[in-house]
């Protein structure tokens, strides 16, 4: 009878012996898959600060860019203006005061 239990025991043993190799492969792809989902967010990360940094630099080029239209618009207006003045009285010296 003392045969019969022992049988059990072994595989059992065998049982746990696979479920601990099982684990093992498991916990060896688990923790590969972290490296490689740790490396991609590093590398989006990156991509994602170099994008950043450029719209930003594009975005102050396009403000510079703005304010020269501006001012350029001002001094436009502002010739125009001594423009009408003159052909309205043209004898008069009509100049930026």
């Amino acid at each position: 009878m003392a045969f019969f239990e022992a049988a059990p025991m072994k595989e059992a043993s065998r049982a746990s012996a696979g479920a601990r190799r099982a684990r093992g492969r498991f916990g060896r792809v688990a923790a590969w898959l972290l490296a490689l989902i740790m490396v991609f967010l590093t590398g989006f990360a990156l991509v994602s600060a170099t994008a950043t940094l450029q719209a930003g630099s594009d975005a102050r080029s396009a403000s510079i860019l703005s304010d020269d239209y501006q001012q350029a618009r001002y001094w436009v207006s502002a010739e125009e203006s001594l423009e009408r003045k003159y052909r309205v009285e043209p004898g008069r010296r009509v100049g930026i005061v």
